[in-house]
């Protein structure tokens, strides 16, 4: 576990160094991104290393390379914390709960998830061979891009960069691949949960000050984070412990049967012929595809984009800052969203689109009136940047990846999801976000008691709304708020500022007139709610249309329902924007769910029932995610919402505590079904040993090395006694440096074909051939690709099976291969061949335990 702490330090002191950088990205949140320091001090330093290894090839992926690149940062890091270091101490100091509580979190969860692996922490089954393999590749590779394990002479081609990530983090601190494997599921883990509670707890903080600004209170900015803790945690149980309702139906329906076994795998199959993972599940599973280890960076995203939701005042490029700053936010943005295309290429569309939204609505809201010819300008130029910017920053990868994806199919009449099925995976969470549209349809946008006085437009004192930050107006009684540009001028000049005439005469203005001014805004609000009901009446009826003639989109159908309707009272709830921004969260889920009943991305598995396998599998992935933050912040605004509902008898009393009641019964019971998998998972994946639910090689040492087990594993279990491979693969990790090809026999995939490979990243000719096939599918619409791709098997097994030593070496010569391995697997898969015969004409490095290694001399 010893290791579990190395990586853990290691994050942390990105963390610290990237401290000043939060503080200016993040200037519209309250917690200023502190809860985000890591994430993005991991982002940086794996960017820095990437991009110089990619556009100059001689740079040597190095420990000493990235130790100097690290060192640099830091470098620059220590001259901005001179600037800043009074401003962060004092938000240390007025915020030291939520910051302990944010450590405490990303530690604990990665420790949980930790003992969790300890337990049991081999590499071994489903695709964990591959995932290991990408990781060990990487950090074996001299120079990028990284090689491709399975097939020598080429780069990865796949979404490979979080894996490079935690290779580039285990490299720095020296850790090997089969022990990275584990720290860094268990990192992405901790990673994961703290991001979710930063950006919970920031949406909270950021509506309870607006709240207490429109309300002429006293902002307390020290509990305005300390109160959100609840939340930010509930956001993360939702997010990473509990499981779907299916989990509870298979107890449900089996609990009462004698022997009766949890299953904890088939809730991750619960609509035919798809996949349908969530987080709980696929960390419990310990997967390590790229779709798991982007969700942190994905979470990330969000925080990014809530940023700049909150921006009060910026038109244009203005959004991003003035000066230097506003070239830096806008690298960081599309360093960060550019990121997730090279990570899992599914989730750049999803969070580069609501990025994008949020910020044209903040575009509109900084315009006011939105249809304006700048207003779409300023949102294009925006859009443009970014794309165009997250792009050509990743460039180098795009020049060396042939996508797999080919196009984009409509879903077959009988190949969609049914209500129940969208249930057993969502029901808690569609629970919640009806019972938040209920809720924001009843909370009527707050006004400010005392509206904003209409100041005269001055060069000296401009006024613009800045809702994180309260500026000495707020204290004073003036509902308007200060940019950051301004806050350092109105701290010192408050009482210069409320004598200048012309505000003084705003003021008396305003308080003759704001009684009779807030009347209009009400009347606007009762004319806006009649008109949302309407437009909600007119949709439901063209809703009953399309299900009479098209019945199998009922799940699509009520998906857009739920999103249109979260879009509408977004906009009804826009005065507060932290609100807006839970329910456009929500609507997008939404959005996702129903768009999969009608769009799929195709791939090889198009052709029959399993035509919407990934992309349920991946854009469901998300919809969880969005989900969770909608529900656990959105819990505190349908609270809010109810203190505030007025009740003027006592019959109305009583029904509204009734409905408060069942509200909350039911909310209960939701939560205790949906805390089944939690509850009885671990204990069939981990630990109840028998031989259908758990492998007796279970570990007690308490280790985090997944390759251990190779030391242990016998039949029936494992196809052969595999302690000879664990000797020679440690042997080779050891002794061989470098990336030089290695030759070792051909398996099906999921097997023990390309374990040598796997465990020590030195690339092969070809492994595991369907995945390969996956990855390369559109590159081998090349024939000559193609042939060369078929070729290679039968060049593998003319190097075991040839009589003529001349063939095999001129085999070798051509692949460029350098050893030959020969274990138990290749004389199980070649029992006729003569593979003593290699020591006659290449030279013996390695003979243990029966075990043979061969190098060309």
């Amino acid at each position: 576990m010893s290791e579990l702490f190395q990586m853990w330090m290691l994050v942390e002191v990105l963390g610290l160094l990237c401290l000043p950088l939060t503080f200016t990205v993040f200037r519209n949140l309250p917690d200023r991104g502190w809860a985000f320091s890591k994430v993005l001090g991991v982002i940086i330093l794996a960017f820095c290393v990437w991009i110089l290894l990619m556009c100059l090839h001689s740079l040597p992926y190095s420990q000493i390379f990235i130790f100097g690149i690290f060192l640099i940062l830091a470098a620059c890091s220590g001259f901005a914390f001179l600037s800043l270091w009074q401003e962060m101490l004092q938000l240390a100091r007025r915020h030291l709960l939520y910051i302990v509580s944010s450590e405490v979190v990303f530690l604990g969860m990665m420790v949980l998830l930790g003992i969790l692996r300890s337990l049991k922490p081999d590499i071994y089954n489903f695709e964990m061979f591959m995932d290991a393999g990408f990781v060990a590749s990487i950090m074996r590779s001299s120079h990028f891009p990284p090689n491709d394990m399975w097939f020598a002479g080429h780069s990865i081609n796949y979404y490979y960069y979080a894996h490079y990530t935690i290779a580039t983090l285990a490299k720095l601190i020296g850790q090997s691949a089969s022990i990275a494997f584990n720290t860094g599921i268990c990192f992405f883990y901790g990673l994961t949960a703290l991001n979710l509670f930063g950006v919970t707890c920031n949406i909270i903080a950021w509506s309870r000050q607006r709240t207490q600004r429109a309300g002429d209170d006293a902002v307390n900015e020290k509990s305005s984070l300390k109160a959100t803790l609840p939340y930010g945690l509930l956001s993360i149980f939702l997010a990473l412990i509990v499981g779907n309702l299916a989990a509870t139906q298979q107890w449900w329906d089996h609990h009462a049967e004698a022997g009766f076994t949890f299953n904890w795998f088939t809730p991750s199959r619960v609509i035919d012929g798809t996949i349908n993972e969530f987080p709980a599940f696929s960390f419990l599973l310990s997967c390590f595809h790229a779709h798991v280890l982007t969700l942190a960076f994905t979470i990330f995203c969000i925080g990014l984009a809530l940023n700049w939701f909150l921006e009060p005042a910026g038109k244009g490029f203005a959004l991003f800052g003035t000066g230097w700053s506003r070239y830096l936010n806008l690298l960081v943005t599309a360093i960060v969203l550019g990121g997730l295309f090279v990570m899992n290429g599914w989730d750049y569309p999803t969070y580069m689109g609501l990025t994008l939204v949020a910020i044209g609505i903040q575009q509109g809201l900084a315009h006011r009136p939105w249809l304006r010819f700048s207003t779409l300008l300023h949102v294009a130029l925006v859009a443009i940047s970014l794309v165009g910017l997250s792009y050509y920053l990743y460039l180098p990868f795009y020049l060396n990846f042939v996508s797999p994806s080919q196009g984009i199919g409509i879903a077959s009449p009988t190949n969609h999801s049914t209500i129940s099925s969208e249930i057993l995976i969502y029901g808690l969470f569609i629970f919640m976000f009806l019972s938040l549209l209920v809720c924001s349809a009843l909370l009527r946008p707050f006004h400010t008691s005392t509206p904003a006085p209409s100041l005269p437009d001055s060069p000296v004192y401009p006024v613009v709304d800045r809702p994180s930050n309260p500026g000495p107006a707020v204290s004073s009684g003036l509902m308007f708020e200060t940019g950051p540009y301004m806050e350092h001028i109105l701290q010192n000049n408050e009482e210069h500022l409320l004598e200048t005439p012309s505000v003084q005469v705003a003021v008396a203005e305003q308080e003759e007139k704001g009684e009779t001014e807030q009347v209009p805004a009400q009347r606007l609000s009762r004319r806006w709610f009649r008109l949302l009901w309407l437009g909600i009446a007119l949709f439901l009826v063209s809703c009953l249309v399309v299900l009479y003639l098209f019945p199998y989109y009922t799940t699509c159908v009520a998906g857009l329902s739920l999103a249109l309707l979260g879009v509408s009272l977004l906009f009804y709830q826009l005065e507060n924007r932290a609100h807006a921004f839970t329910l456009f969260l929500g609507a997008a889920a939404f959005t996702i769910i129903a768009g999969c009943e009608i769009f799929f991305l195709k791939d090889i598995f198009s052709g029959g029932t399993a035509q919407r396998m990934n992309t349920l599998f991946k854009f469901y992935f998300q919809a969880w995610a969005l989900l969770s933050i909608c529900s656990g912040a959105g819990l505190y605004f349908i609270i809010e919402s109810l203190h505030t509902l007025k009740v003027r008898t006592r019959k109305a009393r009583w029904i509204l505590s009734g409905v408060v009641g069942a509200w909350s019964l039911g909310l209960v019971l939701l939560v205790l079904a949906s805390m089944t998998y939690p509850l009885l998972a671990p204990y069939t994946r981990y630990w109840r040993i028998d031989d259908t639910h758990a492998q007796p090689y279970l570990l007690n040492t308490q280790t985090l090395d997944g390759m251990a087990y190779l030391a242990h594993c016998q039949p029936p279990v494992c196809d052969y006694d595999t302690s000879a491979d664990y000797q020679a693969i440690r042997w080779l990790n050891t002794h061989v440096s470098g990336d030089p090809v290695i030759v070792e026999a051909n398996g099906d995939d999921y097997h023990y074909g390309g374990r040598v490979s796997a465990f020590t990243g030195l690339p092969t000719l070809i492994n595991w051939p369907g995945h390969e096939f996956q990855w390369r599918v559109n590159w081998l619409n090349n024939p000559q690709n193609q042939d060369d791709f078929h070729k290679r098997s039968e060049d593998l097994d003319k190097i075991y099976t040839a009589s003529s030593s001349m063939e095999v070496l001129s085999i070798m010569d051509y692949y460029d291969a350098q050893y030959i391995y020969v274990g138990a697997f290749e004389h199980k898969k070649y029992p006729d061949a003569d593979l003593k015969r290699f020591g006659k004409f290449m030279q013996t490095v390695y003979h243990e335990h029966g075990v043979v290694i061969y190098k060309v001399e």
